[in-house]
This record gives C-alpha cells, structure tokens and sequence, in this order.
C-alpha cells in the first residue's frame, strides 16, 4: 500500500512477484492524471493495481478496505513524502490507523526529516529581494506547507506498539551504496539530506 502514492510509478517499472497487489492512495485528480499519462504512454502495470481515491483527511482506512485490502494478510506499507506536511496529531493518528491495519509479519517503510533550524526556515520561507534566486522572489513555497515541529520519530512510536527496525539516515544509506551525497549552494532553499531518513519497522 502507497499512503499519498502522488506520481509514484512502482506499480509500473518494478519486478513484481506474481499475486501482488498493489493499492494506490491519493485524490482522485492525481490518480486519474497518472493513469491518463502512463495508458497514453503505452505503460502497463507490472502487478495488480488497485486505485483508492481518497483524500487522506477522510476515512480512508474503509475506503481501502472497500477496495479489497485485507487486514488479516501481511501487508507492505510505504509512506513516502507525507509525514512533514503533518501535524504532531494527524501524524499519530496516521500511524495509530497503520497500526490497527497492519496484520502480524506487516512491513512499514516512513520517509521523515528532522526539524529545520527555525532561523534558516525562517529564511527559505522569505521572499527574497535578489530576482535572480531560485525562489524568484517567492520563497520556498513547499516549505511553507510543512509542519516545522518537533514529532514523534517512527520508530519510537513503533516499537512500544509491537513492531522492530530502526532508522537510517539519507546521507548514511546513499554512503552505503557508493551514492554521491547532493551537495546544495546553501541552506535556504535547498534540500538538506542530512535531515532525512528512512524508517523501516516490522511487525
């Protein structure tokens, strides 16, 4: 299950093993372009693929199980590029739902990123004078939809529930695989990988 699936294509480009299904959540506007653009591209889905248009602020636990989920059955769960634009609450109360639909042997993967020194937030949200920055004189506009405070790591609201696993973080894991590190112009405005990790947790 993709939580906020947006303009992800691994249903399409992945090896699949035979009987997988895979549900994709988001609004019904950003399902209906993805599939428009991939059918008119000649792409085929390389599982079984089930859309789930739902807007993550409504129930959408019973919109998946209306689309077949099983919760009895171990599940593959991935949240990617979703947690930051949450509050403390709404990201506990995602993880309270995962956890209730998560069946024994389930498998949770959680993009997160730490919180952004307030000063250079405070920066990349200012419009900048120079029209030749890279905000055009806007400001970071996705980093003015985010969440900016403290929250509850995955892994440490994950494990008292039953679940094990840790959290790497992006520089350490693109180390591992002999990745180059991106290397910003500065902190305003850039994407900061040291911020980010991966959280992936067992049931």
């Amino acid at each position: 299950v993709i939580v906020a699936a947006g303009l992800d294509s691994r249903a399409y480009r992945l090896a699949w093993p035979d009987g997988t299904v895979v549900y994709e959540l988001d609004r019904s506007q950003v399902l209906d372009f993805k599939r428009d653009v991939l059918a008119d591209a000649g792409v085929r889905a390389t599982a079984e693929r089930h859309e789930v248009a739902v807007d993550l602020r409504d129930d959408w636990a019973s919109a998946l199980r209306e689309n077949g989920f099983d919760s009895s059955v171990p599940t593959a769960w991935l949240v990617e590029g979703l947690v930051i634009y949450l509050t403390p609450d709404a990201q506990n109360q995602l993880f309270e739902t995962l956890n209730a639909l998560s069946a024994p042997g389930s498998w949770l993967g959680i993009e997160e990123m730490a919180t952004i020194d307030s000063g250079v937030y405070a920066a990349m949200t200012t419009p900048s004078t120079d029209p030749d920055s890279y905000d055009q004189g806007r400001g970071a506009q996705w980093a003015g939809l985010i969440y900016n405070e403290g929250k509850t790591q995955a892994v440490q609201w994950f494990l008292p529930h039953g679940w094990s696993g840790a959290a790497t973080g992006l520089v350490d894991y693109l180390a591992s695989l002999g990745r180059a590190v991106p290397a910003g112009k500065g902190p305003v405005g850039h994407f900061d990988p040291s911020l980010m990790s991966l959280a992936t947790v067992r049931k």
